[in-house]
């Protein structure tokens, strides 16, 4: 009877373990994750930003270089201006995906930390169970040592 119990025990500890384990490299893996995608969203927004001023130093540019040649420089400055909306929308989309993959991988890590939460509320329990079997056999060990005499 024991040694089935003490198997079960085994068992138990093993799973809890590996449970534990499973749930702080999975919270570990998604911080990282995370931290990642924010440093890339930053870079997207720096980018962006960059581009409107770009943007808006280059319109300055040729809107004092068009006083002088009108037509031309004015499908000049539809062209690159043009090019760098398009630029800038491409950070922008570039941004929002990664804003709703920072998104998911937030979620992920919320539930990995409650799953790691409930890891250590089963630690705690089989624990408590562990100490109450072990007052338990001590107790059966007395009486039958006060059996015997």
């Amino acid at each position: 009877m024991n040694d089935t119990v003490d198997s079960y025990r085994k068992a138990l500890r093993g799973a809890k373990n590996d449970f534990v384990k499973a749930s702080q490299q999975t919270a570990k893996q998604l911080t990282k994750r995370k931290a990642q995608l924010e440093s890339e969203l930053s870079r997207a927004i720096a980018k962006t930003k960059r581009a409107e001023k770009d943007l808006e130093k280059k319109a300055g540019q040729l809107a004092k270089s068009s006083r002088s040649t009108a037509t031309k420089t004015n499908q000049e400055i539809k062209k690159k201006i043009a090019t760098l909306k398009s630029s800038i929308a491409e950070g922008k989309k570039e941004a929002a995906k990664m804003r709703a993959e920072l998104k998911i991988v937030k979620d992920d890590l919320t539930d990995a930390g409650h799953h790691l939460s409930h890891a250590l509320h089963i630690d705690r329990a089989v624990t408590s169970i562990d100490k109450k079997l072990k007052l338990a056999r001590q107790k059966l060990k007395q009486r039958r040592a006060g059996c015997k005499t």
